[in-house]
């Protein structure tokens, strides 16, 4: 993992590198209102590897180049991991999304069947849990498990 002052010096020189207007030390400095001097010492971070930024410094630059002070400070390729894992996630909420409509069809197809005469008359198989802790509330209640916190008394009740 790279420190913060090489990760700094890498971003410096490639914000720069992309600006037309600001890709020297000097040109970016007086845009900045920085010392010159202060944005060399960052760029070369392995022959001053003492000096550490001030934050004021750093927000003045980031502001001349039009980038955060976050983005001087995370390292290149950070930003698409970040997106590839927010993609991930859409993904698998839409997929569980999915599982559960497509769960729920299922049970409610296979009472229909059971009502209709359709397998014999026999009424659809009930999953038995062994924990009810263990099973998501969804699938007990669909398995025909009493609501938590209710005595098998109250759930005979109700049926």
């Amino acid at each position: 993992m790279k420190s913060a002052r090489q990760v700094l010096a890498e971003n410096l020189a490639r914000f720069m590198a992309l600006s037309a207007d600001l890709n020297s030390a000097n040109l970016l400095s007086k845009k900045a209102k920085v010392a010159q001097t202060t944005i060399s010492n960052w760029l070369r971070v392995e022959e001053m590897p003492s000096l550490a930024p001030q934050l004021s410094a750093l927000e003045s630059v980031a502001r001349a180049l039009g980038v955060t002070v976050g983005d001087l400070l995370t390292e290149a390729g950070q930003d698409r991991d970040r997106d590839e894992v927010v993609r991930l996630r859409v993904e698998l909420a839409a997929s569980r999304s999915r599982a559960e409509r497509v769960s729920l069809q299922l049970y409610e197809l296979a009472a229909l069947l059971g009502d209709d005469g359709a397998d014999g008359g026999a009424a659809p198989k009930r999953v038995a849990f062994g924990d009810p802790d263990m099973a998501s509330p969804d699938d007990y209640l669909l398995a025909g498990g009493p609501v938590h916190g209710a005595s098998d008394a109250s759930a005979r009740r109700k049926k």
